[in-house]
C-alpha cells in the first residue's frame, strides 16, 4: 500500500482562535443559572447567562470592560476600601467559590453560591471586627447609608445601625447592568429595552430585558432591609423615577447596600440574593422564595449535595487529585447541561459558558461520549435524563454535526461518531444500571430502531465498514472509512444485539451480533497497514489501496481497549500506540514541558489525549502498554489549564490554555478517565 503523507490538505476546516493572554475565572452556577465569569482579583462578576429554550441558546447579562454586573463593596469610615489583588480564594465541596481577606482590622469573607434546584444565587459577605482596637473617632451616619441619600432611585430603611460607638463600615453590591447577549457559538447584543424599578414586595431592585414582553429578568435584594438602593442610566445615578428604561444602547448603573456600626470583636452577614426568571415579577418571587429559605440554610444545603455527588480519592492520593477530579466532575455537570428558564425542560449543550468557541449547542459525541460518563457515575437520574432527550428531541438530526438546544439543526455534516455516540451511551447504561425499563419510556424504541437503521444507510455497499463524512474534529476527512469510527459502530452493534436479546426479538439479536463479528473482521482486513513499528491501525482507508497514518485526540485509536474492541496485549494496537507516541507521528508534540498528542485541527497538546491515555492503560491492566504510554497522569495534575478546568488545548510550556476556554463536556471526560484511573 502507498504510504500517504499526514501533512494536513486543502481541506475546509473550522480552527478554533488561539488564546494568547487568557484571563483566569472562577465559574460557579447550578441548574438555572451560570456565573462564567467570576474574577478572583476583584470578587467582581461580569457576567450571568441563563439558557433560553425559545432563543436556542443562552441570554447574557453583562457589565464590559471594567464595569462589573456585580462587585462586592466595602466602606469603612466613609472611605472606599478597594479589595482587588487582595482576595484568597478557595472552593467549598469543589465548586463553591469563597474569598477571604483582611482589611483595616476587619476579617472579610465572601461567598458565591448557587443553591442546587433555585433560580438564582447568593453573594454573601461576612464581616469581622478584631477584638480589640483603637475606638473609631467617626460616629455612624443615620440616613441613606454611607452612599448618601441624594442618589437617584433611593429607597432608605431609616438608621443603618445602633447608636452604640464603633466602627462605621458600608456593605455593599455595585455593578452596571452594560449590555444583553445572545449565545449560540459567538455572543451578540441584543437591542432591546434595559428596565430597572424597586420592588417594595422584595426591598431590592428588579432588571428586566424587554424587547417588547419580558424574556429575562434579574431581581436582587438582600438578607437585611437595605439603607441604599439607588440606580440610574448612563454614567452616573442621576434618574429619580420609581423606574427607568432603556433601549438597550445605554448602561444601568446600581449600588444596593447597608451601613453597621461594627464594635470590637462583632460580626456581621449580609447576603445579596439575585434571582432570574423570564420577567421580573417571576425573578421577584423567586427571590423572595430564596429569602424565606434563608442564606444559611441554603448554603448547607448546597455543602450536603456537593458531598454526596462528589468523588472520593483513595487515601494517600494528592488533595490535588480529589481537586482536579471534583471540580471538572461539577463544571461539566452544570455547564454541559441546564434547565432552560422558559420550559424548565434539560438542555445538553458543549458549554454553557460564552468562552467556549462553540457553546450552547448540542454535539451528540460531546454529550454522550464525554460527559455522560461522568453524569452516570454520579446522578443516574440524569443520565437516564440526558438519553431520553437525545433518543427524543435530539434523533431527527442524529449523527449530524450540531444542532440547537432545541434539536432544530444547526451546523450539517454527517459525522459516525457521533451517530453511534447515542447507542454507545445506552449500552454503558444499561450495563451499570439494568433498567431496561427505559426502553419503554414513550419515543425510546422508535429511537434505537432510527439509530439502527440510520447506521447501515452508511455501510459500504459489499463489505462491512461504515462511512462518514466529518471526523471527530468535526473536520472533513480524507478517506470515508475511520477506524475508531468504526469501533464504535461495533461497540454499537453489540449493544443492539443486547437490547434485542432483551426484549425477546432472538432473530435480530443475532444478526446485530454477526454484523459486529463481521464489521471487526473487516477493521482487522482493511484498516492494519504495515509500517515501520510493524503491523498497526490505519487512521482512515478507502478501501482502493489508500490510507492514513494519524490519529485525533477527540476520537483516539488509543481508546480501542477502553470500548472492548482488542485487549492493550494486541500487537497491532501496541504498535499503532508506539507510533501515536513516536517522533514519527507529526502531531504528537515532544517538546516543552507538557508532551501530548495534537492535532491537525489544534496543533497544541490536548488534555483529552492524556485521558485517553490514561483510560487505555486503566483499560490495559498492567500489560505491556504501560512500557510504551508515558503515564499521564502526573502532566494531568501539573496542568493548569483553564483555572484547573479542562480545555481543548493547552500551551506546551507553560499548561495553560491555548485553545477551547471552558470546554464542559472535555472536563466531564477528564473527571470520568481519572475516576477509572482510580480502578
Amino acid at each position: 500500500m502507498p504510504r500517504e503523507s499526514n501533512e494536513a490538505t486543502q481541506r475546509l476546516m473550522t480552527v478554533p482562535r488561539e488564546i494568547d493572554n487568557p484571563a483566569s475565572y472562577l465559574p460557579t452556577g447550578n441548574e438555572y443559572l451560570s456565573i462564567p465569569t467570576l474574577n478572583p482579583h476583584n470578587g467582581g462578576i461580569q457576567s450571568i447567562n441563563i439558557l433560553h429554550m425559545a432563543s436556542r441558546g443562552l441570554i447574557e447579562f453583562c457589565g464590559k470592560n471594567r464595569d462589573d454586573l456585580f462587585l462586592p463593596t466595602l466602606w469603612v469610615e466613609g472611605e472606599e476600601h478597594d479589595l482587588a489583588g487582595k482576595l484568597r480564594w478557595d472552593r467549598e465541596g469543589h465548586w463553591v467559590p469563597r474569598f477571604g481577606c483582611k482589611e483595616s482590622q476587619l476579617e472579610i469573607q465572601g461567598t458565591v453560591c448557587a443553591p442546587v434546584g433555585f433560580k438564582g444565587f447568593m453573594y454573601v459577605l461576612e464581616i469581622s471586627r478584631a477584638a480589640a482596637g483603637p475606638a473609631p473617632a467617626n460616629a455612624v451616619s443615620t440616613n441613606g447609608g454611607a452612599m448618601g441619600n441624594a442618589a437617584a432611585g433611593h429607597a432608605s430603611s431609616g438608621n443603618a445601625a445602633g447608636a452604640k460607638p464603633g466602627q462605621r463600615i458600608f456593605v455593599g453590591m455595585r455593578g452596571s447592568w452594560v449590555e444583553s447577549r445572545r449565545t449560540i457559538y459567538t455572543s451578540k447584543r441584543i437591542h432591546a429595552r434595559h428596565c430597572a424599578w424597586y420592588n417594595k414586595w422584595t426591598q431590592g431592585l428588579t432588571l428586566e430585558l424587554r424587547p417588547d414582553v419580558g424574556i429575562a429578568a434579574l431581581a436582587i435584594s438582600a438578607s437585611e432591609e437595605l439603607d441604599t438602593c439607588i440606580w440610574g442610566l448612563g454614567q452616573g445615578l442621576a434618574n429619580r423615577e420609581v423606574s427607568c428604561q432603556n433601549n438597550g444602547t445605554d448602561r444601568i448603573n446600581f449600588i444596593l447596600g447597608k451601613e453597621y456600626n461594627l464594635a470590637p470583636g462583632e460580626r456581621v452577614a449580609l447576603a445579596f440574593y439575585v434571582a432570574v426568571n423570564v420577567e421580573g415579577d417571576g425573578a421577584g418571587t423567586n427571590l423572595f422564595d430564596m429569602k424565606r429559605h434563608g442564606w444559611e440554610k441554603l448554603l448547607a444545603q448546597t455543602r450536603a449535595w456537593l458531598a454526596s455527588h462528589a468523588l472520593a480519592a483513595p487515601a494517600g492520593l494528592s488533595p490535588a487529585f480529589a481537586r482536579l477530579l471534583n471540580l471538572n466532575l461539577f463544571f461539566s455537570y452544570f455547564y454541559a447541561h441546564g434547565r432552560a428558564i422558559d420550559t424548565e425542560e434539560t438542555v445538553l449543550a458543549t458549554s454553557r459558558s460564552p468562552l467556549y468557541y462553540v457553546s450552547a449547542a448540542f454535539w451528540p459525541r460531546d454529550s454522550f461520549l464525554w460527559s455522560f460518563p461522568a453524569v452516570l457515575m454520579t446522578d443516574r437520574v440524569l443520565a437516564r435524563e440526558m438519553l431520553f432527550i437525545g433518543f427524543t428531541r435530539h434523533l431527527r438530526n442524529a449523527g449530524i454535526h450540531s444542532h440547537y438546544i432545541d434539536g432544530v439543526l444547526l451546523y450539517p455534516g454527517f459525522e459516525l461518531d457521533q451517530l453511534a455516540a447515542y447507542l454507545v451511551a445506552l449500552g454503558e447504561y444499561l450495563e451499570a444500571t439494568g433498567d431496561f425499563d427505559l426502553l419503554n419510556e414513550p419515543g425510546m424504541a422508535r429511537g434505537v430502531a432510527v439509530l439502527e437503521k440510520a447506521l447501515w444507510d452508511h455501510k459500504h455497499p459489499s463489505e462491512y465498514l461504515f462511512d462518514t463524512f466529518l471526523d471527530p474534529s468535526d473536520d472533513p476527512v480524507r478517506y470515508p472509512y475511520l477506524t475508531y469510527d468504526n469501533v464504535l459502530v461495533w461497540r454499537a452493534l453489540r449493544v443492539l444485539s443486547m437490547i434485542h436479546e432483551r426484549v425477546g426479538l432472538i432473530q435480530k439479536s443475532l444478526a446485530a451480533e454477526e454484523a459486529a463479528r463481521r464489521l471487526r473482521e473487516a477493521i482487522y482486513r482493511y484498516c492494519v497497514v504495515e509500517e515501520p513499528f510493524g503491523r498497526m491501525f490505519a487512521w482512515s482507508v478507502d478501501l482502493a489501496g489508500g490510507f492514513e497514518l494519524y490519529d485525533d485526540p477527540p476520537g483516539s485509536l488509543m481508546l480501542l481497549p477502553h470500548y472492548g474492541f482488542c485487549d492493550g496485549a494486541d500487537e497491532i494496537y501496541l504498535n499503532t500506540a508506539r507510533w501515536i507516541h513516536s517522533g514519527e507521528n507529526p502531531y504528537y508534540h515532544r517538546d516543552g514541558r507538557f508532551p501530548a498528542a495534537m492535532s491537525a485541527h489544534a496543533p497544541h497538546p490536548w488534555p483529552m489525549a492524556l485521558c485517553n491515555d490514561l483510560l487505555a492503560l486503566q483499560a490495559a491492566g498492567s500489560g505491556p502498554l504501560a512500557g510504551v504510554v508515558p503515564d499521564p497522569l502526573p502532566l494531568l495534575l501539573n496542568l493548569e489549564m483553564d483555572s484547573g478546568i479542562a480545555c481543548e488545548t493547552v500551551d506546551a510550556q507553560s499548561g495553560r490554555v491555548k485553545t477551547g476556554a471552558a470546554f464542559a463536556t472535555a472536563a466531564g471526560f477528564l473527571a470520568f478517565a481519572l475516576a477509572r484511573a482510580l480502578r
